[in-house]
Order: C-alpha cells, then structure tokens, then sequence
C-alpha cells in the first residue's frame, strides 16, 4: 500500500514529470529522467462558473491517445481554506488535501492596454485583492520582475506603465511603421529605449531584468517550435496585408515582440513548482493560424494556462450627421475575428481564461474565481516509449452540467536534469542563457580570452572569469552574508554547436571587510575547460539563484590563440 506522500515529496514528483530531451549535460548531481508520473490540473465548474469541490477520485476518467489510464494521484487543492478529502480511500492511489498557493505572471503586451475595457484598471483591482501567499511577476518590453508577494511593488509599476506606455506605444508605431522595419531593423531607437528604461528605474517598483527568449540547448522540439512560431512573423516577410492591401508592418514587429514575451513566460514558468497562470493582457491580440496551437502545446507541456485579455473593445465607424458626430457600432473584421478566435483557442487548450469585448473587470474576476480551487490527478502512462511525440490527454467528470479545463498533453520526451531541486532554476535560467546570441548585463561579466593548450588530440582552454559584485544580491547567515553563484562557461565551433563546457557553484563567505573589497573588485574565477573539435568562441553565464537574475558575456577566439 502507498501512503500519502508529503507536500515535497509532490513537488518533487511534478517536477520529473515531462522534461524534454536535451544533451549531455556536466551539471553536477544530475540525472537521466524518464517520463515518471504525469500530473494533470483539473478545474470542473458549474453552469454559474463556480468550482466544484466536492468530486471524489471516482468521478475522474484520464485519458492520453485515448487509451484510459490508471489514476494514481489525486490531490484537492483550495486557496480559501483547507478542504476536507471527499470519498474513500483506495490502496493503489495516493490521496491527499493541501492549500493553493498560485503563481500568475502578467505578461503587458504591445498596444494601448487601458482601452475602452480598462485593462489597467483591472488589473490593478486583480493585484490588490490577490492573496498574500500566492506569487506574482510581471512581463513587459521584454524584461520580468521575480516571482514575490510584494504587492505593492507591483501595483506601483502598473501604475508607472499606465502613465508612461501611451508615448512608448506611439513612438514604436511610428518607428516600426516606417522603412526601418521594411529593411529588416530590429533595434527600438534610443529615444524611446531611453524611456523604456526610466520606466524601469522608477524608485519603488519591483527588480527587472531581461530573460532570454530561447528553448533549451540541444532540446529539438521547443527550439524547433519557437524559431517556427518566431519566423512565421519575421518583419522581412511582407506577405502579410490588411483589408486595404496595405503590408502590415506595425503588427509585424509588436506580434514577434509579443511572441517572445510569451515563449519567454513559459519558459520563465516551467521548472517553478505546481500549475502556473499567465495573464496575457493585450490590445486585440493577433492572428496567429497554427502558431497558436504551437503555443498552446509548449504552455500544456509545462502545466502553464495562458488567459488573454483583450483590451480594445469592438471597433467603433465614425459617421458625420447634420454637422454632429455619433458612434455607430461595427462589426469585427476579419484581422480581429482571427485574433480573437486564436486568443480563445489558446485559452481552451491551456486551461485558461478569455475575456473579449467586455470589461476587462470581469476577466479578471473570472480568473480569479476559476483557480481558486482545483484537483490534481496523477498517473503512470500506459505508452512507455519517450519518442518525443505529443501526448494528448482527455479528462472526463462523471457528473452532468459540468465543464471541465486542464492542459491538452505533454510531449513525451526525457532529459539529464539535476537530482538537487534547488538547481532546476539555475540551469534552466544558465542553459537558455547560453543559447541567446545577446550578452545579458544584469550581472556585469568580464572574460579574458583563454590560454589554449593543445596536447596530442587534446584541447583545453583556461579562462578567467570576473563577476561584478556591485548589485549582486546576498544570502543571508547566522554569521554574516554569503555570496552565491552558478557559473557555467560553454565553448563553441563555427557551427555554433557546443563543443564543450563546465559548469561551477561559487560561494564565499564575506565579512564587512570582504564584502567592501568583493563590491570594489568583484569575484573573479579561473576555470578550464577540456575541448572536443575546434573552438571558435567562449560563453560565459553567471546566474544569482539569492535575487534570479543572470549576467553572460561570449568572446569570439579567431584572435589571441596560443
């Protein structure tokens, strides 16, 4: 007979869940996971949208391929209070109750976001009310705050971006309408960057920093999604035309940002324990044909529901009368009838919520009130091969005038993962890192080109790494503070594929003498690193697991060999 594990235990079991293959990996402690126990976040309303809490493990069928499996997890989870387990319980299925506790990123996209449904608004009303225990983060312009409970923190920055993004928004449009975008340019001009960036600086809102916006190295399948998704909108492709004809440049380069942002989020999301709530708050969102299905499946893998909320209403044709003005409501075109049917696509697919053409209020209560309680079952799949196929589950609730919302599937597929759960983060954060082709300077990083040696059918380089320790967040301990850093330094051939790495956890101990000359000179790390093939280039990421944040910096090596 299995018992009830424990709340780590769980944790644990969701992590190993569904985990992509990827290469090799010289991280230190890890594994070669298998697919393990596939956990399924099950919410079942009423016909007045009110959850349904009082369903027993018997009134559960999980279905993957159609092929009905074995459930042998079934955990209710409640945000109000604890709740009382319902029915009995069985020898071979691990039962058990606990609390809540929800993460929800809100994702700002491109656009007027207030609108005639008060996107804002609204969302400043959801954060204020949202529980103290749960998590929030918050995307936008292609940086992310952490995942806290500082509510106020993030109240103000809403309120900074409300003020601030209407001459953000107008400046981008103007830019990106133009030829710059038409002959492929990329970069926001340094005016409206400048503006970007003082919104950001604002005393009082929560740290920000950039993430990268790859899939992990070597991981076939969400590289391959995201450079599908990302291309599919590329500014060069000027195929793409609205009802007069006219190319659609504007939409172009704010739907690729938007893109990233959430391939962004999701990858931000998925190693971070239980289900995950983004909160995509857009102004009519965008056609994205088989884009979203893409996107929908990549957030279904890593338990994340993505809830649009549209902001910009039904169009409104203005029509001059006996020298008046009125508003005549008109139908949706066909740009914003493929957004919006795209929009609630994702929205089914994930789990999620979708609010269109209303206030923004109600969306937000809605998902609010719709994740405030679910259950969790859990089973073994009947198909063992890990052939990195999509996996489709089906959950059906044996009770009448119900719906029911969990994630679509998984993809079937494995990967080397640490056995310590304290370095999933960091090697996810470190590996995405290495696949971005931009420096990250959240953490300043310095690297000398290395010493190459080369002995027989050997190489090894040996590298000098200087992390700068003036923003470093610090542990705290009993006898002082402690400074805390993974370091992974990645080499590569002309190919861009790696041709070796090592990988480092630095932690040193800093009196008030220390800790001034570390902040005056920063913390310096020698590393060597044995080669396979001929290196072209070296990659360095520091990542700060204490504050979340990453600093990488890479060197080309076609000068300075030995």
């Amino acid at each position: 007979m299995l018992g009830k594990p424990g709340k780590s235990v769980l944790v644990a079991l969701f992590l190993c869940a569904t985990i992509v293959a990827g290469q090799e990996r010289q991280v230190p402690g890890a594994f070669r996971s298998g697919v393990m126990l596939i956990p399924v976040d099950v919410r079942v309303f009423d016909r007045n949208g009110q959850p349904v809490t009082d369903l027993t493990v018997d009134d559960f069928r999980v279905f993957e391929d159609d092929v009905r499996q074995d459930i042998r997890l079934f955990i209710m989870q409640g945000s109000d209070a604890d709740v009382d387990m319902a029915g009995r319980e069985l020898s071979d299925v691990w039962m058990g109750d606990s609390d809540l506790r929800r993460t929800f990123l809100i994702v700002l996209g491109r656009g007027r976001l207030e609108g005639p449904a008060k996107g804002l608004d609204a969302l400043l009303s959801f954060v204020r009310r949202v529980p103290r225990r749960d998590r929030l983060a918050i995307m936008a312009y292609g940086k992310v705050s952490n995942l806290d409970t500082d509510r106020g923190a993030v109240m103000q920055f809403v309120e900074e971006y409300a003020s601030r993004h209407g001459e953000i928004e107008a400046r981008l449009d103007h830019w990106f309408s133009g030829l710059q975008v038409a002959y492929g340019s990329r970069e926001t001009p340094s005016g409206t960057q400048r503006l970007i960036d003082a919104l950001f600086a604002t005393p009082g809102i929560p740290p920000t920093r950039e993430l990268p916006h790859t899939g992990l190295p070597g991981v076939g399948t969400f590289e391959l999604e995201r450079r599908r998704i990302l291309e599919s909108f590329d500014p060069n492709n000027r195929g793409e035309r609205d009802e007069e004809g006219r190319y659609i440049f504007i939409l172009d380069e704010a739907k690729r940002r938007d893109l990233q942002q959430l391939y962004s989020a999701i990858e931000y999301l998925r190693y971070v324990d239980g289900e995950k709530h983004i909160i995509f708050v857009t102004e009519e969102g965008y056609s994205l044909g088989a884009a979203a299905d893409r996107l929908a499946a990549m957030a279904g893998d890593a338990r994340v529901t993505i809830s649009p909320i549209h902001t910009s209403g039904l169009p409104l044709n203005w029509v001059y009368s006996n020298g008046g003005t009125q508003a005549e409501l008109v139908g949706r075109s066909w740009r914003q009838l493929w957004a919006f049917q795209d929009s609630k696509a994702m929205a089914e697919k994930t789990g999620g919520v979708g609010s269109f053409y209303q206030e923004a209020a109600k969306g937000f209560d809605e998902i609010e009130r719709r994740t405030r309680f679910q259950y969790v079952l859990g089973y073994y799949p009947s198909a063992k091969d890990l052939d990195g196929a999509w996996r489709r589950i089906r959950v059906v609730v044996d009770r009448p005038d119900v719906a029911v919302r969990h994630r679509q599937g998984y993809f079937a597929q494995a990967a080397t993962i640490p056995t310590d759960p304290t370095l999933f983060l960091p090697y996810v954060r470190i590996t995405a890192a290495g696949m971005q082709r931009e420096s990250i300077a959240d953490i300043p990083v310095g690297l000398t080109l290395p010493q190459i040696r080369r002995n027989g059918g050997e190489t090894r380089l040996t590298i000098d790494v200087l992390v700068s320790a003036t923003n470093l967040a610090l542990a705290q301990t009993g006898d002082g503070q402690v400074a805390k850093l993974e370091l992974a330094v990645f080499v590569g051939d002309s190919q861009e594929g790696v041709v070796g790495e090592t990988w480092d956890r630095v932690e040193q101990a800093l009196d008030e003498r220390t800790l001034a000359r570390v902040r005056r000179e920063g913390i310096s790390r020698t590393v060597t690193v044995n080669v396979r093939g001929e290196p072209a280039y070296v990659k360095a990421v520091v990542y700060n697991p204490v504050s979340d944040r990453l600093g990488s910096i890479s060197k080309s090596l076609r000068r300075g060999r030995r």
